[in-house]
């Protein structure tokens, strides 16, 4: 399973990546977790990538029309 993590803060992204990590071995599944630390890193990722779940932080994304 193709996993993507997003999210600004870098120890949320570990704690959650070995989370799910620790989640899939209990399971004897194998994960493919990529983590990014922005929209656009998002966007282009998820553009790119064929994910089967996108984790995203709770923050409002920035748009163009937001500074």
């Amino acid at each position: 399973m193709k996993l993507l993590i997003v999210d600004d803060n870098a120890n949320n992204r570990l704690v959650l990546n070995l989370l799910l990590q620790d989640y899939g071995e209990d399971k004897n599944e194998v994960y493919e977790i990529e983590e990014c630390q922005n929209a656009l890193e998002a966007v282009n990722k998820a553009k790119k990538g064929n994910y089967n779940i996108i984790f995203k932080d709770f923050k409002k994304w920035p748009t163009n029309s937001q500074p």
